[in-house]
């Protein structure tokens, strides 16, 4: 790409964040704002408040030497959790199953978004997956095991307890290594 191009690119994007550039406006800027946008932005602002607070603890950004501001690169994250937010809201409107899972979970961030928009059922249920835990060294390949090391061994289960509290009710912990957590968790029958 030659650099006028690129210079055009770059004065022209909307969003830049985790890899991903446009030049649309994504949905919480200009015109484009609609309900979703203002369940989403409801969801982000309280999260907000609870990081100001000191209430969610986001031990991934903390841990990591490129993560200057995490306020910063929470916005970065903005598509992400827009993608999540809305997938979980077109899953509760046309699905009758109530249960969600996420593996992976870290901090309880993502799963934050979904959670608040089934948060409409009392019932609902969060299946959580995570070793909470460094990645075994036997399912890194050779360039991780130089690169990652002991990643992730900063990972605390009663960190995300606390920080999904307001949920203690809909929410099943499954710590453990997938795919051996399966076999030893309570799971759903049914997946929305």
């Amino acid at each position: 790409m030659d650099s006028d191009k690129l210079e055009s690119l770059i004065k022209d994007q909307k969003f830049f964040g985790w890899g991903l550039t446009s030049t649309r406006s994504p949905p919480w800027i200009g015109t484009s704002k609609n309900k979703t946008y203002y369940g989403f932005q409801i969801i982000k602002d309280e999260l907000l408040k609870k990081i100001e607070s000191n209430k969610f603890y986001l031990s991934q950004f903390y841990n990591s030497p490129e993560i200057k501001d995490a306020a910063k690169h929470l916005n970065e994250l903005d598509y992400r959790h827009y993608v999540v937010y809305y997938s979980s809201l077109l899953a509760f409107e046309n699905t009758q199953s109530r249960n969600i899972v996420e593996c992976g979970v870290c901090d309880g961030l993502t799963i934050f978004f979904a959670m608040n928009k089934y948060k409409q059922d009392v019932n609902f249920k969060a299946y959580l997956y995570d070793s909470w835990d460094e990645i075994l060294e036997k399912d890194l390949t050779i360039k991780e095991k130089t690169k990652t090391g002991g990643e992730y061994k900063y990972l605390n289960i009663n960190s995300t307890k606390k920080n999904l509290l307001d949920f203690e009710n809909n929410t099943i912990f499954n710590k453990g290594y997938i795919p051996d957590v399966f076999h030893s968790s309570e799971n759903p029958t049914t997946i929305s």
